[in-house]
């Protein structure tokens, strides 16, 4: 499978009619993009050829099932809980989930490869290497890759979905919905954001040509999950809405550093460019070095 993720800006749950003196609630968004099950569909349909009579075309269609996965979370005060350790519980809970969504089609997951930006509290952390290289402690058999993207060079479908549950959020409240805290921003999203059936469903069962506008990132599904920290707000959740909370329990958050390692993740494992070549700027130094050398073998 295939992951984009990144969090949202945070979202501030201002009221349209607020007291004075009032605070805003906030509330962290992660969104996780999820390609999976890439396959090739046989559509049909009509076209005009330049006579301008209609014949019967058949084409080859590549697509892939692309889901929106929105966790949400409490905050208590600006950007203190979109970190390592939420995104770490997040990324746990998505492999499990698609690798029994793909064993259901006979499909054996092995490969996950996750890009993400280069934030320093979030991905290119102590904390997130030690998760990636630990992997098969908690999924046997599976391999992560993650790829950490350039900082102003990471814009996509990731950000595009993000801006969803804000703009969701705030039609609501114009229209009487309050959002007072990230729990129900939860609730809300599920009711008025969330999507199973999409017209892409319809046009592969019905092999209609216009599966070709689904391009690679046309949406399958949209899902909203909501993560807490304390066992007893798991419990109390769970029961309302079983299936969809997470624990991210902070109490143990492996590291590699003092006791908190695990024996052989500690070495660099491995690290990879996609440059094939070593880039030259006109004037520099190693261009002088590589003119002295040509005098030298000319003499």
């Amino acid at each position: 499978i295939l992951i984009f993720t990144d969090y949202a800006a945070l979202m501030a749950l201002r009221a349209r009619q607020a007291k004075n003196s009032s605070v805003d609630a906030h509330a962290i968004c992660d969104n996780f993009v999820i390609l999976w099950n890439k396959r090739v569909v046989k559509v049909t349909g009509k076209k005009k050829d330049e006579s301008g009579v209609e014949v019967d075309i058949e084409e080859e269609v590549t697509i892939s099932n692309v889901d929106i996965v929105h966790f949400f979370a409490e905050t208590f005060e600006k950007g203190k809980k979109n970190d390592h350790a939420m995104h770490n519980t997040c990324l746990d809970y998505i492999i499990c989930k698609y690798r029994a969504k793909l064993r259901e089609l006979g499909i054996e997951l092995i490969r996950v490869l996750l890009w993400t930006d280069n934030a320093p509290n979030q991905y290119r952390c102590r904390q997130t290497f030690i998760q990636v290289a630990s992997v098969e402690l908690r999924h046997p058999g599976i391999k992560v890759i993650h790829r950490l993207a350039v900082v102003d060079n990471f814009k996509g479908i990731h950000d595009a979905v993000g801006k969803d549950p804000s703009r969701t959020v705030k039609e609501l409240e114009n229209i009487g919905i309050r959002s007072p805290n990230a729990f129900m921003v939860f609730v809300n999203c599920i009711q008025h954001l969330e999507t199973f059936d999409t017209k892409w469903d319809v046009y592969e069962e019905k092999q209609d040509i216009r599966l070709k506008d689904k391009g690679r990132f046309g949406m399958s599904e949209r899902v909203m999950l909501f993560v807490v920290e304390t066992k007893e707000d798991f419990n109390r959740l769970a029961a309302q809405y079983p299936g969809r909370i997470l624990l991210c329990d902070r109490s143990s958050i492996q590291d590699t550093i003092n006791e908190k390692c695990i024996v052989g993740t500690t070495q660099l494992h491995e690290v990879r460019s996609i440059e094939t070549s070593i880039p030259r700027v006109e004037g520099s130094q190693s261009d002088e070095d590589d003119d002295e050398v040509d005098d030298n073998e000319e003499e």
